[in-house]
């Protein structure tokens, strides 16, 4: 579930991460499997008038939802860190239940700002042509940095603090081999991912019958060195797909929510 909904139900029904997600983002043409996420506040690269969250007084807003982290709460409390109240010093908050939504009311005109999670814009297509709408029209209000645990740079300027991707997550009371083994299975869906990858990119590249047929027979072994010993190239399959339409590449062991809760806790929504 979204990371804000997980520290709720936390604390209601005393929910357990059993993994988190691995985000697959291909960014200025380098493909990313990330673990974290952040908030962005949005403005057209032309605007002038706002390069700082305090900029945002007496501004038009455009959310996805108040109970959405990262496309709303992440943002109200970077805003209350900057010493502004997201009820009472905008001019107006707009909520439009859709990320999307938000980033093409920016580029129309239809708020002056916009809170999305990041990688969202590079997803958004324009209504009008089909394309993906160009990242160079937008300009990150008070950009952040961050290293991540593989030393390399997080991929997309931010205006939050960076926290973990959305768990998967079980009720507390749920027999701890079920949930061990739910985890295990979670783990062991990116590997199965990379075999179904590994295949289609054969398949993409392939320009002759005879290496059509390779790729279509070829064992799980062969595109992967240290395969698994239960992938199938069905089971490959399917967790490509699965990827393909979740956006995302896996799970790995689940990350602390610690410090995500504190901010929503901050914010006054736990």
């Amino acid at each position: 579930s979204d990371a804000g909904f997980f520290s709720c139900l936390g604390t209601e029904i005393g929910a357990q991460p059993l993994g988190t997600t691995l985000s697959h983002d291909t960014i200025r043409g380098r493909d990313y499997d990330l673990d974290v996420l952040a908030g962005t506040i949005l403005v057209g690269a032309d605007n002038r008038e706002i390069n700082t969250i305090e900029d945002l007084r007496n501004k038009r807003i455009g959310a996805v939802k108040i109970s959405e982290f990262a496309g709303g709460q992440s943002q109200f409390w970077a805003m209350m860190k900057s010493g502004l109240d997201y009820i009472m010093d905008p001019d107006q908050v707009t909520f439009t239940n859709s990320q999307e939504d938000v980033v093409l009311g920016v580029l129309d005109g239809s708020w002056d700002v916009g809170f999305v999670r990041t990688g969202v814009v590079e997803q958004t297509e324009d209504l009008e042509t089909g394309e993906l709408v160009d990242p160079e029209l937008f300009k990150v209000v008070s950009p952040r940095i961050y290293i991540m645990d593989t030393g390399d740079l997080f991929p997309y300027l931010h205006s939050t603090p960076v926290v973990p991707e959305w768990p998967l997550f079980a009720k507390e009371d749920l027999d701890r081999i079920v949930a061990e083994e739910v985890s295990i299975s979670l783990i062991n869906f990116e590997y199965h991912t990379l075999v179904g990858r590994a295949i289609h990119d054969c398949l993409d590249a392939a320009n002759s019958t005879a290496q059509m047929n390779f790729c279509e027979t070829a064992p799980p072994s062969y595109w992967i060195k240290d395969a698994r010993c239960d992938t199938t190239r069905e089971l490959a399959e399917l967790a490509h797909q699965a990827g393909l339409a979740g956006h995302h590449s896996g799970f790995r062991p689940a990350r602390s929510h610690f410090e995500l809760r504190t901010i929503v806790q901050d914010i006054g929504f736990v």
